[in-house]
């Protein structure tokens, strides 16, 4: 791919707009992680926040034993 870049960027300008536009769209979701997976690390970053050192502890202790069991 990287070889034929300068005639796929080509190509893709000779596109009318609205075609470029769903090529882009449909590209990005391997550019981007998608909306879900963002929340989900916002709502794993809060509840890490709100947690003790005891529970983080815990927390710690459990992951090391699944890592190790694996």
């Amino acid at each position: 791919m990287e070889k034929n870049f300068e005639r796929i960027e080509a190509d893709f300008n000779k596109l009318d707009s609205e075609k470029r536009l769903t090529i882009l769209e449909r590209y990005l979701k391997y550019c981007l992680p998608p909306l879900q997976s963002l929340n989900v690390q916002a709502e794993i970053k809060t509840q890490l926040e709100e947690m003790n050192d005891q529970q983080l502890n815990e927390l710690a202790e459990k992951i090391i034993s699944l890592n190790s069991t694996q």
